[in-house]
């Protein structure tokens, strides 16, 4: 028997990124050529995306070497599909020394932008995506952490002690979005999809997690057939 799949509303895209290689790449020369490359100009006048990544432009303008610092706890990078990584210097070149843990944690923030990108290009196949058709933003929200990297042990025993006072947030489709440089903006992850001559801008829930040496996302993007207005890239007419 032959059954036809009907059009489905939804697409779903995931992406998983090795953060070492993330910060193999940071800790080089070629580190603020990849952030240009992933990020957009709006994410990159962030005030928080500012910060995280200040250490990797004040190392790669103070460093006189072609590449950078070994990656933490002796970990070494592995393949990964997407040929914007081949930035990555030759495996063989190694310069021992202490892990840089502000290096480390703008590698995790870039690895949760490199694949909540990812995840998003997939999610609309629909669309030609590139990294620059994708700035992620973030809901208007006080109750979560402002960064795309993992809280660290004092928020999380924070977290657990259960000092904050009952959540009178509003419901999820009621928030408020804000430009990426508002500093209040730090609530959960939705991508912006810049629009073109066939589609207007749109969002998308992603959700971004850490766990050790990996970064993974997942994008639900809206089918251009859903036949909801205002719940997608709605064509233009």
């Amino acid at each position: 028997m032959n059954h036809r799949v009907p059009l489905l509303p939804f697409h779903i895209g995931n992406d998983i990124c090795r953060i070492p290689r993330i910060y193999r790449i940071l800790a080089s020369g070629r580190g603020p050529q990849f952030i240009r490359r992933v990020l957009t100009s709006k994410e990159q006048q962030q005030p928080r995306c500012k910060r995280i990544l200040e250490p990797v432009l004040r190392r790669s303008s103070a460093s006189s070497s072609p590449f950078g610092q070994r990656v933490p706890n002796g970990a070494e990078e592995q393949g990964e599909s997407s040929g914007i990584l081949d930035l990555l210097p030759p495996r063989d070149i190694r310069n021992p020394g202490e892990s840089d843990k502000a290096i480390w944690k703008a590698a995790e923030f870039m690895a949760g932008r490199f694949a909540a990108k990812e995840a998003a290009i997939k999610a609309h196949p629909h669309r030609s995506l590139t990294f620059q058709s994708i700035s992620i933003m973030r809901y208007a929200s006080e109750a979560t952490p402002e960064s795309d990297a993992p809280p660290d042990h004092q928020q999380q025993q924070q977290q657990r002690q259960g000092n904050r006072q009952p959540s009178e947030a509003q419901p999820a489709r009621d928030r408020p979005l804000r430009n990426p440089e508002d500093l209040r903006s730090s609530g959960p992850p939705v991508a912006l999809i810049e629009g073109d001559d066939r589609y207007e801008d749109c969002y998308a829930s992603i959700s971004i997690s850490h766990d050790g040496q990996y970064a993974t996302a997942v994008c639900l993007g809206v089918s251009p057939y859903a036949g909801q207005a205002g719940n997608g890239c709605l064509k233009r007419v």
